[in-house]
């Protein structure tokens, strides 16, 4: 049921953009009063770094922040961008000691302005390694993730703050789909 209310809020979030779009009064210029009031420029050509996907849970009846990943992109377009993300994960799950991943991503932004709708996708290659006492014969696996997921970047200057949700396959080496949110703050330059 709260999984049901959290990806209805979600989408209801992400979709916000496209419903609160009004009509310009005739005789206005309308492409200017959309940029001064959208907070519009131009991405082409900009880099981006960001902090994102925070993970935190309970592992062995403790509470922990268990996740930290770095983001570095490019903008090719207004509204197209690669990006490489490299992600350190502790203790991601019972009988799991840590997880390195580094993935390729592209973005696409679907409007320009302060609101902005995004669909990314990527894969990368991941490297967990295993507790003693769960894996008696190799604790060390290197695997590769294909990620697709979904969201909202609102921009304010040169900060954006971004909400989604992403699923991954293959993460951790499991050979299973995961859903996880993406949260994160980006600065671009």
């Amino acid at each position: 049921m709260k999984t049901n209310i959290l990806l209805f809020l979600l989408l209801l979030f992400a979709t916000n953009p496209f419903m609160t779009i009004a009509q310009d009064l005739p005789g206005d210029d309308q492409s200017e009063n959309r940029k001064t009031q959208l907070n519009a420029e131009p991405q082409k050509g900009k880099f981006h770094i960001a902090i994102q996907d925070f993970s935190f849970g309970a592992v062995s009846s403790q509470f922990t922040i268990s996740s930290f990943s770095l983001r570095a992109g490019y903008m090719i377009t207004n509204k197209d961008m690669i990006f490489l993300s490299g992600q350190y994960t502790w203790n991601p799950r019972e009988g799991y000691s840590k997880a390195i991943e580094t993935s390729l991503f592209y973005r696409r932004y679907f409007l320009e302005g302060a609101f902005q709708p995004f669909i990314q996708f990527g894969g990368g290659l991941g490297y967990v390694d295993f507790t003693n006492d769960y894996m008696n014969v190799n604790n060390k696996s290197i695997y590769g993730t294909l990620s697709t997921g979904t969201g909202v970047s609102f921009r304010y200057k040169r900060w954006g703050f971004e909400l989604g949700i992403q699923t991954d396959f293959n993460r951790y080496s499991t050979g299973r789909f995961s859903i996880r949110p993406i949260v994160g703050v980006s600065f671009s330059f």
